[in-house]
């Protein structure tokens, strides 16, 4: 059985489409599992309540004087994203560094070093409260996990307004909840990609058989697709390595989605134009052939 047969049973008439349909393939496969696991993660908990967020702050730092809350309900979210409109609108386009899982934060001003007998006395707190706690990666900030819920704890320098030209800083304690992944997320994830994966191949097949019957709209297609694949390459390797890399890393982790390197500046805007191209190939491809029409009239 040859080359060109077995291939053409899979759906492309011709190897030398491979390159392209490899290409759409793994294009499908990191959105379809992307999407697969934002589906995944509608079903995790909500995050505690201020009460319970302050209540459990209070019982890892039992004498502090005071705490400042701050919350994000959202299951991920720009954490700076400003309150106007036009900076919401711009971060949703170009994207940016700082999407992040939803939480519960309270700070605790000057408790940099946690309770009395500093952090070891603050890891044990939160072990006594029910917590396993551990470090995190490349950090000396703790991380701690219990049931649904999971915590970091680091310590941040606060300048005051008139402190900050005399060189006057605080440190600040920063205990912050966020969700944890769902159980039923790998799972889905790996069924997403895997049917973007196929329906990718598909699609890639029925594109190519298109362009052998168009005239002009095939080149202008063919120009779409090139360019739209090229664009979105960058960022499905980055999201592909992740969905691999991160269920396999071990330790307590901080919450991330697959869909996260969409999410970015530098590859955010790339891929909303590969889109948009392979939207308007599809269109092209899926539309009538002009071309073929007027030799029929005639």
């Amino acid at each position: 059985m040859g080359a060109r047969h077995m291939v053409g049973r899979l759906g492309l008439p011709e190897p030398r489409a491979l390159p392209g349909a490899l290409a759409l393939t793994l294009v499908l496969a990191a959105l379809v599992g992307s999407l697969a696991a934002w589906a995944g993660w509608q079903t995790a908990e909500p995050l505690p309540s201020d009460e319970q967020a302050v209540a459990a702050a209070a019982r890892a730092v039992p004498d502090q004087a005071g705490y400042e809350l701050r919350r994000r309900d959202a299951l991920f979210v720009y954490d700076y994203a400003g309150d106007g409109g036009v900076e919401r609108a711009v971060r949703a386009v170009v994207g940016d560094d700082d999407y992040v899982p939803g939480y519960v934060e309270v700070t605790l001003p000057d408790r940099g070093n946690g309770p009395a007998g500093g952090w070891g006395r603050l890891a044990a707190n939160f072990r006594a409260d029910g917590w396993t706690v551990d470090r995190l990666p490349y950090s000396d900030d703790l991380v701690a996990t219990r049931d649904d819920q999971v915590a970091t704890v680091t310590s941040e320098v606060r300048y005051d307004d008139a402190g900050e030209a005399q060189g006057r800083s605080h440190d600040d304690l920063v205990i912050r909840v966020h969700r944890t992944e769902p159980a039923s997320v790998p799972w889905l994830t790996a069924a997403g990609a895997l049917l973007g994966a196929v329906v990718g191949w598909l699609l890639a097949g029925w594109g190519y058989r298109r362009m052998r019957s168009r005239g002009p709209a095939a080149r202008k297609a063919a120009l779409l697709s090139r360019a739209g694949l090229l664009l979105l390459l960058p960022v499905t390797l980055v999201v592909l390595i992740e969905m691999v890399r991160v269920p396999l890393l071990s330790g307590v982790q901080l919450p991330q989605p697959a869909w996260d390197p969409y999410m970015l500046v530098f590859l955010r805007v790339p891929a909303l134009l590969g889109a948009v191209a392979l939207l308007a190939a599809a269109a092209l491809l899926a539309g009538p052939d002009r071309a073929a029409a007027r030799v029929s009239v005639r």
